[in-house]
């Protein structure tokens, strides 16, 4: 007997109908980038990306004042987050989350010690220099997310010689 995966689970009803209808309303995106990789992973520079709003404490946070007051937005800039981050170092900031688990423990999010032991035990080949955060909720539009954010953080990967990018959902 197959398992069912509720991907709302922890939204809440509301939300996770609200976010179930925007996905039924838009239409499938087409054309993936994608880029084949051409080093063995124990040669790449890796850098994480994730979902989860996170940023340095000493960063400016996610924009949690305009998500208050306009329901269906999202701040579409990203954040940072410099290699040896540590839990102490860092914010989570994100209103369509449950955010306690991250902030108990922040590689529930940000898998920053997974991704520093792969280097030590030689799985990968580097940690890059800086990591990525952005907001995943995006309300209504991911247009400034996909036309700007994203081809910004790959130019900033480009230029720290990043192979391999990991997405981490949230």
């Amino acid at each position: 007997m197959s398992k069912i995966v509720d991907s709302y689970k922890f939204t809440g009803k509301s939300i996770g109908k609200f976010i179930q209808t925007i996905i039924d309303r838009n239409p499938t995106e087409k054309n993936i980038p994608w880029a084949r990789l051409h080093k063995k992973i124990s040669e790449c520079k890796v850098s994480l990306v994730t979902t989860a709003g996170i940023s340095m404490k000493s960063d400016k946070p996610f924009d949690m004042e305009t998500e208050r007051k306009r329901k269906n937005w999202g701040d579409p800039s990203f954040r940072k987050i410099v290699r040896d981050a540590a839990q102490k170092d860092l914010a989570v900031n994100h209103l369509h989350i449950d955010t306690s688990f991250i902030k108990r423990d922040i590689n529930v999010a940000f898998p920053i010690e997974t991704i520093l032991s792969l280097k030590e035990n030689k799985t990968i080949g580097s940690v890059a220099d800086n990591h990525y955060s952005i907001m995943g909720f995006q309300g209504d539009s991911s247009k400034t997310l996909k036309d700007q954010t994203s081809p910004e953080i790959a130019k900033a990967m480009l230029k720290d010689d990043v192979d391999l990018a990991i997405l981490i959902p949230v």
